[in-house]
């Protein structure tokens, strides 16, 4: 600890000192002062007799200097050598490490991971990777609770009389009168749409609820109410509405009583027009006759 200390204060003085023999003109007063102390120092440390520490201080800071460099070149020899005993020697590689490199293993997606990427090409797609349904709304429920087996297809909806052809004759007319006493409990409240391929009907339940009826080609009718969702047949509204056009036994016929349904509304519309456009009545009776009409 004594040894490193003075050879400190011994640097530092020898430099202060070359410091101020070289630039003595350029030096302020402050490091003039400063100059002198570290010199009177250096001299109370030469009194002192100490051998190693006045050797450091006759001989300078060139040893110092000489030594670091030394230790540099040792490092860059040092360096030097263990390269060319590296390129003689080459360290030997892990034939582990090099399969893996080769072949590497594809890892196992976890079920989260695997959850969200068929969510995402169930949502790019449109189609269910498990059991193959195409959806639009509703990808993550259905894929949380999609076993991958294909759902059974919902039965087609069949008309009436081919439902009544599973029943015998009494079965048919017990099936028949229960029909027209659940269908006095509806009320057709007429045509609310007409396209080319189908035709909407509205229908009050009995419950108070509306229903839309929907007269398709194909006979593919189909209808809003829950007795539909689930038994996929025709419900009493859809007969309702046949039997309001005369067509419960013939289902697929319905655009052809439809036109002439709307042709009998047209005809009568324009009979009133022409009756209230026709001359005031000239007897009470008459008028009475025309309000009723």
């Amino acid at each position: 600890m004594g040894k490193s200390k003075g050879s400190k204060r011994a640097l530092e003085a020898q430099t202060a000192e070359n410091n101020a023999t070289s630039d003595g003109q350029n030096l302020t007063e402050l490091e003039l002062a400063r100059a002198a102390i570290i010199q009177r120092n250096r001299e109370r440390l030469l009194a002192l007799g100490i051998p190693s520490l006045r050797a450091e201080l006759e001989g300078g800071s060139g040893k110092g200097a000489k030594k670091k460099k030394a230790r540099k070149e040792d490092a860059a020899k040092l360096r030097v050598k263990r390269e060319a005993g590296a390129e003689e020697h080459p360290s030997r590689r892990s034939t582990r490490l090099q399969e893996a490199q080769e072949h590497p293993k594809t890892k196992e997606e976890s079920a989260s991971e695997k959850f969200d990427r068929e969510l995402g090409e169930f949502v790019v797609e449109g189609k269910c990777p498990r059991c193959g349904r195409v959806m639009e709304r509703g990808h993550r429920q259905h894929l949380q609770s999609c076993t991958g087996k294909p759902r059974a297809g919902a039965a087609a909806p069949r008309p009436y009389d081919a439902a009544l052809e599973e029943l015998s004759q009494e079965e048919r007319k017990d099936a028949h009168a229960r029909l027209l006493a659940r269908m006095k409990h509806l009320h057709l409240d007429g045509l609310t749409e007409l396209s080319a391929t189908e035709a909407k009907f509205a229908v009050l339940g009995s419950t108070g609820n509306h229903y839309t009826v929907t007269l398709k080609d194909g006979d593919k009718h189909s209808c809003g109410c829950l007795d539909f969702r689930f038994r996929r047949h025709f419900c009493k509204h859809i007969c309702l509405v046949l039997t309001g056009l005369g067509r419960l036994d013939r289902p697929t016929e319905w655009r052809d009583a439809v036109e002439e349904r709307m042709a009998e509304l047209v005809q009568q519309q324009r009979e009133q027009e022409r009756l209230h456009c026709a001359a005031p009545p000239h007897s009470k009776d008459e008028e009475v006759g025309l309000k009723f009409v």
